[in-house]
Protein backbone atom coordinates (compact mmCIF):
# COMPACT_ATOMS: atom_id res chain seq x y z
CA UNK A 1 0.00 0.00 0.00
CA UNK A 2 1.30 3.55 -0.68
CA UNK A 3 1.13 6.39 1.93
CA UNK A 4 0.47 10.02 0.14
CA UNK A 5 2.49 12.20 1.81
CA UNK A 6 4.70 9.65 4.57
CA UNK A 7 5.57 12.16 7.07
CA UNK A 8 3.52 13.84 9.13
CA UNK A 9 2.23 13.21 13.16
CA UNK A 10 -1.19 12.06 11.51
CA UNK A 11 0.60 9.25 9.69
CA UNK A 12 2.75 8.39 12.27
CA UNK A 13 -0.66 7.95 14.71
CA UNK A 14 -2.44 6.23 11.63
CA UNK A 15 0.53 3.98 11.82
CA UNK A 16 1.09 3.28 15.57
CA UNK A 17 -2.36 2.72 16.57
CA UNK A 18 -1.31 -0.25 18.34
CA UNK A 19 1.57 0.94 20.04
CA UNK A 20 -0.76 3.77 21.59
CA UNK A 21 -2.99 1.34 22.54
CA UNK A 22 -0.78 -0.58 24.30
CA UNK A 23 0.20 2.73 26.01
CA UNK A 24 -3.16 4.06 27.03
CA UNK A 25 -3.81 0.15 28.62
CA UNK A 26 -0.38 0.01 30.70
CA UNK A 27 -1.66 3.91 31.89
CA UNK A 28 -4.91 2.70 33.09
CA UNK A 29 -3.00 -0.26 34.85
CA UNK A 30 -0.81 2.19 36.55
CA UNK A 31 -3.98 4.59 37.53
CA UNK A 32 -5.00 2.37 40.72
CA UNK A 33 -1.50 2.40 41.91
CA UNK A 34 -1.25 6.18 41.64
CA UNK A 35 -4.56 6.68 43.52
CA UNK A 36 -3.51 4.19 46.05
CA UNK A 37 -0.20 6.73 46.17
CA UNK A 38 -1.94 9.74 46.64
CA UNK A 39 -4.01 8.50 49.59
CA UNK A 40 -1.23 6.96 51.48
CA UNK A 41 1.24 9.64 50.61
CA UNK A 42 0.09 12.87 49.66
CA UNK A 43 -2.92 14.35 50.86
CA UNK A 44 -5.91 13.01 48.97
CA UNK A 45 -7.89 17.11 48.51
CA UNK A 46 -10.77 17.40 46.04
CA UNK A 47 -8.52 18.57 43.35
CA UNK A 48 -6.67 15.84 43.35
CA UNK A 49 -9.57 13.84 42.60
CA UNK A 50 -10.50 15.98 40.04
CA UNK A 51 -7.22 15.21 38.34
CA UNK A 52 -7.20 11.63 38.51
CA UNK A 53 -11.15 11.43 36.94
CA UNK A 54 -9.93 13.88 34.27
CA UNK A 55 -6.76 11.33 33.38
CA UNK A 56 -9.02 8.72 33.53
CA UNK A 57 -11.56 10.21 31.41
CA UNK A 58 -8.60 11.03 28.63
CA UNK A 59 -6.85 7.95 29.08
CA UNK A 60 -10.10 6.23 28.21
CA UNK A 61 -10.63 8.50 25.29
CA UNK A 62 -6.94 7.94 24.32
CA UNK A 63 -7.64 3.92 24.26
CA UNK A 64 -10.58 4.15 21.89
CA UNK A 65 -8.85 6.39 19.29
CA UNK A 66 -5.80 4.28 19.58
CA UNK A 67 -8.03 1.10 19.13
CA UNK A 68 -9.70 3.20 15.91
CA UNK A 69 -6.33 4.05 14.54
CA UNK A 70 -5.72 0.56 14.54
CA UNK A 71 -8.22 -0.88 13.36
CA UNK A 72 -8.24 1.70 10.06
CA UNK A 73 -4.49 1.05 9.57
CA UNK A 74 -5.45 -2.87 9.07
CA UNK A 75 -8.81 -2.12 6.91
CA UNK A 76 -6.38 0.39 4.72
CA UNK A 77 -3.67 -2.32 4.20
CA UNK A 78 -6.19 -5.42 3.69
CA UNK A 79 -7.85 -3.13 1.10
CA UNK A 80 -4.64 -2.51 -1.02
CA UNK A 81 -5.33 1.09 -1.94
CA UNK A 82 -3.80 4.10 -2.07
CA UNK A 83 -4.00 5.48 1.31
CA UNK A 84 -4.48 9.49 -0.07
CA UNK A 85 -5.15 11.29 3.61
CA UNK A 86 -6.13 10.56 7.16
CA UNK A 87 -8.44 12.74 9.52
CA UNK A 88 -7.01 11.72 13.25
CA UNK A 89 -9.82 13.53 14.83
CA UNK A 90 -12.82 12.59 12.85
CA UNK A 91 -11.36 8.92 11.96
CA UNK A 92 -11.38 8.97 7.85
CA UNK A 93 -9.46 7.99 5.45
CA UNK A 94 -9.33 8.89 2.27
CA UNK A 95 -8.34 5.40 -0.26
CA UNK A 96 -8.20 5.77 -4.23
CA UNK A 97 -8.92 2.65 -5.28
CA UNK A 98 -8.91 2.33 -9.12
CA UNK A 99 -9.82 5.81 -10.70
CA UNK A 100 -12.14 6.85 -8.05
CA UNK A 101 -11.14 7.88 -4.08
CA UNK A 102 -13.51 7.33 -1.64
CA UNK A 103 -14.18 8.07 1.70
CA UNK A 104 -13.68 5.52 4.66
CA UNK A 105 -15.12 6.67 7.81
CA UNK A 106 -15.72 4.63 11.40
CA UNK A 107 -17.77 5.40 13.97
CA UNK A 108 -17.04 4.04 17.73
CA UNK A 109 -19.46 4.62 20.78
CA UNK A 110 -16.74 6.70 21.95
CA UNK A 111 -14.44 9.33 20.75
CA UNK A 112 -14.17 13.10 20.57
CA UNK A 113 -15.72 13.22 17.45
CA UNK A 114 -18.56 10.88 18.17
CA UNK A 115 -19.50 12.59 21.33
CA UNK A 116 -19.79 15.84 19.60
CA UNK A 117 -22.23 14.31 17.08
CA UNK A 118 -24.25 12.97 19.92
CA UNK A 119 -24.37 16.35 21.69
CA UNK A 120 -25.14 18.55 18.68
CA UNK A 121 -27.03 16.04 16.18
CA UNK A 122 -28.33 13.00 17.83
CA UNK A 123 -29.27 13.96 21.38
CA UNK A 124 -30.72 11.27 23.77
CA UNK A 125 -28.70 8.18 24.52
CA UNK A 126 -31.50 6.12 22.63
CA UNK A 127 -30.33 7.75 19.26
CA UNK A 128 -27.23 7.50 19.34
CA UNK A 129 -26.12 4.52 16.63
CA UNK A 130 -23.96 1.56 17.72
CA UNK A 131 -20.23 1.83 16.18
CA UNK A 132 -20.79 1.54 12.26
CA UNK A 133 -18.77 2.38 8.87
CA UNK A 134 -19.31 5.14 6.78
CA UNK A 135 -18.53 4.78 2.76
CA UNK A 136 -18.85 7.16 0.82
CA UNK A 137 -17.78 8.60 -2.83
CA UNK A 138 -18.40 12.11 -4.26
CA UNK A 139 -20.58 12.73 -7.48
CA UNK A 140 -20.21 15.07 -10.16
CA UNK A 141 -23.83 17.08 -10.56
CA UNK A 142 -26.46 17.97 -8.66
CA UNK A 143 -28.83 14.89 -7.33
CA UNK A 144 -31.91 15.49 -4.92
CA UNK A 145 -30.51 14.94 -1.77
CA UNK A 146 -31.25 17.03 0.97
CA UNK A 147 -29.86 14.83 4.36
CA UNK A 148 -26.41 14.50 5.30
CA UNK A 149 -24.43 11.20 6.47
CA UNK A 150 -25.84 11.62 9.93
CA UNK A 151 -29.33 11.89 8.94
CA UNK A 152 -29.45 8.12 8.04
CA UNK A 153 -28.55 6.98 11.92
CA UNK A 154 -32.11 4.74 11.74
CA UNK A 155 -30.33 2.73 9.35
CA UNK A 156 -27.43 1.90 11.87
CA UNK A 157 -29.57 1.92 15.37
CA UNK A 158 -30.86 -1.52 17.02
CA UNK A 159 -34.64 -0.81 17.06
CA UNK A 160 -36.94 -1.39 20.24
CA UNK A 161 -35.16 -2.12 23.23
CA UNK A 162 -32.15 -2.43 21.61
CA UNK A 163 -31.70 1.78 21.28
CA UNK A 164 -30.71 1.28 24.90
CA UNK A 165 -27.61 -1.27 24.18
CA UNK A 166 -26.18 0.98 21.24
CA UNK A 167 -22.59 -0.30 22.37
CA UNK A 168 -23.00 -4.53 22.19
CA UNK A 169 -25.72 -4.30 19.47
CA UNK A 170 -26.75 -3.43 15.48
CA UNK A 171 -29.78 -3.01 13.70
CA UNK A 172 -31.11 -6.05 11.77
CA UNK A 173 -30.87 -5.83 7.85
CA UNK A 174 -33.98 -4.57 5.75
CA UNK A 175 -35.45 -5.85 2.79
CA UNK A 176 -34.02 -2.86 0.65
CA UNK A 177 -30.99 -1.32 1.49
CA UNK A 178 -30.98 1.24 -1.75
CA UNK A 179 -32.69 4.81 -0.89
CA UNK A 180 -35.66 5.10 -3.84
CA UNK A 181 -33.20 7.26 -5.94
CA UNK A 182 -30.71 4.71 -6.72
CA UNK A 183 -33.89 2.18 -6.54
CA UNK A 184 -34.70 4.47 -9.71
CA UNK A 185 -31.47 4.68 -11.23
CA UNK A 186 -29.58 1.36 -10.21
CA UNK A 187 -32.29 -0.93 -9.75
CA UNK A 188 -29.91 -4.05 -10.93
CA UNK A 189 -26.93 -3.18 -8.67
CA UNK A 190 -29.70 -3.76 -5.48
CA UNK A 191 -29.56 -7.77 -5.59
CA UNK A 192 -25.34 -7.21 -4.87
CA UNK A 193 -25.44 -4.93 -2.14
CA UNK A 194 -28.09 -6.94 -0.44
CA UNK A 195 -25.75 -9.80 -0.58
CA UNK A 196 -23.05 -7.62 1.82
CA UNK A 197 -23.91 -9.17 4.87
CA UNK A 198 -23.32 -5.96 7.08
CA UNK A 199 -24.03 -3.23 4.26
CA UNK A 200 -27.69 -1.53 6.25
CA UNK A 201 -27.73 1.94 3.41
CA UNK A 202 -27.17 2.83 0.30
CA UNK A 203 -28.13 6.29 -0.98
CA UNK A 204 -27.53 9.88 -1.74
CA UNK A 205 -26.82 12.20 0.96
CA UNK A 206 -25.08 15.35 1.30
CA UNK A 207 -21.37 16.74 2.55
CA UNK A 208 -20.57 20.19 2.42
CA UNK A 209 -23.07 21.38 -0.26
CA UNK A 210 -21.77 18.64 -2.38
CA UNK A 211 -24.33 15.10 -3.32
CA UNK A 212 -22.50 11.91 -2.09
CA UNK A 213 -23.05 8.32 -2.94
CA UNK A 214 -23.24 6.63 0.70
CA UNK A 215 -23.18 3.01 2.42
CA UNK A 216 -23.38 2.53 5.85
CA UNK A 217 -22.19 -1.10 7.63
CA UNK A 218 -22.14 -2.04 10.92
CA UNK A 219 -19.44 -2.44 13.05
CA UNK A 220 -18.67 -6.34 11.57
CA UNK A 221 -18.01 -5.04 8.62
CA UNK A 222 -14.50 -6.96 7.46
CA UNK A 223 -12.43 -5.37 4.49
CA UNK A 224 -14.00 -7.74 2.05
CA UNK A 225 -17.16 -6.56 2.93
CA UNK A 226 -15.83 -2.87 2.86
CA UNK A 227 -14.18 -3.82 -0.77
CA UNK A 228 -17.78 -5.14 -2.15
CA UNK A 229 -19.50 -1.80 -0.87
CA UNK A 230 -16.66 0.61 -3.14
CA UNK A 231 -17.11 -1.67 -6.25
CA UNK A 232 -20.98 -0.98 -5.44
CA UNK A 233 -20.26 2.51 -5.11
CA UNK A 234 -18.37 2.83 -8.24
CA UNK A 235 -20.47 1.34 -10.32
CA UNK A 236 -23.34 2.90 -9.18
CA UNK A 237 -21.48 6.48 -9.43
CA UNK A 238 -20.31 5.67 -13.11
CA UNK A 239 -23.54 4.76 -14.30
CA UNK A 240 -25.15 7.83 -12.57
CA UNK A 241 -22.82 10.80 -13.52
CA UNK A 242 -22.91 8.34 -17.13
CA UNK A 243 -26.42 7.03 -17.44
CA UNK A 244 -26.93 4.60 -20.69
CA UNK A 245 -28.77 7.43 -22.23
CA UNK A 246 -26.12 9.82 -22.53
CA UNK A 247 -23.79 6.79 -23.84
Amino acid sequence: MVYTPTHGRKWWLLRNGRTLLCGGILLLVLLPVLCFYFMIVVSFSVFVWAALVILFTMDILWIKHASCYRTLYCMAEELRCTLEDFDPLRLIIKVRKGTGSYFILFHPYVSFYSMWIAMTRLGPVWNVPSRHYQVWTPLKGSYPATRDRYGFMEYVRPSGIGRLFPYILSAQKREIVFDEELMKRVPHLHDTARNISSLRFMGLAVEKKKTILLGLLTRFADSLQVSQTLEVLKKAADEIEHPPSER
